[in-house]
């Protein structure tokens, strides 16, 4: 038997991963839970919405930072490119780390990485290089790091509210088990 949950086997009482076990704490199934009203649903949404902004933020403020050192005059959109890739290889980097220490074998936790949470790092990674772009018209270079700073906490609060709704949408249908 495979030892990580498939979305085939989520809710099934053999299911391998014990989060997509009913009789888990932390499971969720479409009947048991509504996206509209159901709290818990969406406490444990926005838990895996925060693990996967960390990752997505590690890499993007590591690139930022690096443009700033090395490069002051490289081409925004270079740079938010740049950062975006690094955010969404950090982010599936701590969530595989994640997975791992949970159990599953690094294959698997790798893959199930990607098929849960690529498309709401991707709207977060683009959340937050825009609020970056729209609050400093792609010059950063001028900027102290008091301001930035306040530039980058709006992104993160972009970045964390955009994907959250989609997150919880798939948890409540069983179709994430993280």
């Amino acid at each position: 038997m495979n030892s990580s949950c498939t979305m085939r086997e989520h809710g099934r009482a053999d299911a391998p991963a014990a989060c997509c076990r009913p009789d888990s704490a932390s499971f969720h199934s479409p009947a048991a839970s509504n996206v509209g009203g159901h709290g818990s649903v969406w406490r444990q949404s926005a838990r895996n919405t925060l693990i996967c902004l960390l990752g997505c933020t590690i890499g993007d403020v590591g690139v930022v930072v690096a443009s700033w050192i090395w490069f002051p005059h490289a081409p925004m959109l270079l740079v938010m490119a740049l950062a975006i890739v690094a955010g969404l290889i950090t982010s599936i980097a701590l969530e595989t780390f994640w997975r791992v220490r949970q159990g599953h074998p690094v294959r698997q936790a790798f893959s199930m990485a990607l098929s849960m949470s690529f498309v709401s790092m991707l709207a977060m990674e683009i959340a937050m290089n825009l609020v970056d772009l729209g609050l400093t018209g792609g010059h950063r270079a001028h900027l102290s790091i008091e301001t930035y700073a306040g530039v980058l906490a709006l992104g993160e609060i972009a970045g964390f509210l955009v994907p959250w709704p989609y997150n919880a949408w798939r948890l409540s249908h069983g179709r994430s088990c993280h």
